[in-house]
């Protein structure tokens, strides 16, 4: 497995006289979250690098024509370990291994060649440079970006330059927070017309999403849970009141029957109350009940 990554085929080492071009990273790469790869359907779900790199080619012979003037000037990334291999002279430069699928393909995915453009830098001066906003990995793990920048001549490709990015990592669905507000860097490069997404705060987009999906929930079960979500939604919130005041707000209200029980039948009646009740107790039981029942 080459240290320098997979280059394209044909392309030739660096010249043996002194560089006439770098390559500088402007905005280096943070974190990222997995690329699924589906094999039935052969579709990929984008998860760009965030934020998206940018490069800086920078030419120091001005004889040559510059890089964003020029379409035989490219630069292509390549996923590498973060820990170089240790060189074999100490004049060599640092070599990083190319990082792989377990198949064996490329862990890089989308856009990972692209041309200078001239843009306006943050300080307002001009720059060549290289923005990978639609770059994805495929492996989980730790890794950095190699740069290299590349010429298409009749000899054929020729490697200019090559530098390498700080280490990032790339985060599984289960573990990855999300993505971050777009910088500074990002936003004034889209103000110059460059196709770059722009985020904003990822609490807001949480409370959008939500918002959505009440709204989405809501128009399924038809006009009548609309109108109910609504009012639930602009109703006044609860306020808890001391049991004090609120019975000084709504005094119970007091009845003005008794609750002493009054008898309505009498059982007296008023041929019982003319005998005396020595003669009722000396007349017998037959007397006593004629009386009763009379």
């Amino acid at each position: 497995m080459s240290g320098d990554g997979d280059e394209p085929a044909g392309h030739r080492s660096f010249p043996a006289k002194p560089p006439s071009f770098k390559l500088v990273v402007r905005q280096q790469p943070e974190r990222a979250r997995l690329c699924s790869f589906k094999e039935e359907n052969e579709t990929i779900d984008r998860r760009p690098v965030d934020p998206p790199p940018v490069v800086e080619v920078q030419s120091f012979d001005h004889d040559i024509q510059n890089p964003f003037k020029s379409t035989s000037y490219f630069v292509r990334v390549t996923i590498v370990c973060p820990h170089s291999i240790p060189a074999k002279s100490p004049t060599s430069s640092a070599r990083y291994e190319a990082v792989k699928t377990p198949t064996g393909a490329d862990a890089a995915a989308g856009e990972a060649i692209q041309t200078p453009e001239r843009l306006r830098q943050l300080d307002g001066l001009p720059g060549a440079l290289c923005i990978f906003a639609k770059l994805s990995v495929r492996v989980p793990g730790i890794f950095r970006l190699q740069f290299t920048l590349f010429e298409t001549s009749p000899r054929g490709l020729i490697a200019l330059a090559t530098t390498v990015s700080d280490s990032f990592e790339v985060f599984s669905p289960k573990l990855f927070k999300g993505m971050r507000e777009s910088t500074a860097f990002t936003r004034h490069l889209a103000a110059q017309g460059l196709k770059v997404k722009l985020r904003t705060d990822t609490a807001i987009g949480r409370q959008s999403d939500s918002r959505r999906k009440a709204s989405s929930v809501a128009s399924s079960l038809g006009p009548y849970a609309r109108s109910r979500a609504q009012s639930s939604a602009t109703q006044s919130p609860r306020i808890d009141i001391p049991l004090a005041v609120a019975n000084n707000l709504n005094p119970p209200v007091k009845h003005n029957r008794s609750l002493e029980w009054k008898p309505t039948l009498c059982l007296k009646s008023p041929e019982v109350a003319e005998f005396p009740k020595e003669s009722l107790a000396h007349a017998g039981p037959d007397l006593g009940m004629m009386a009763w029942y009379r």
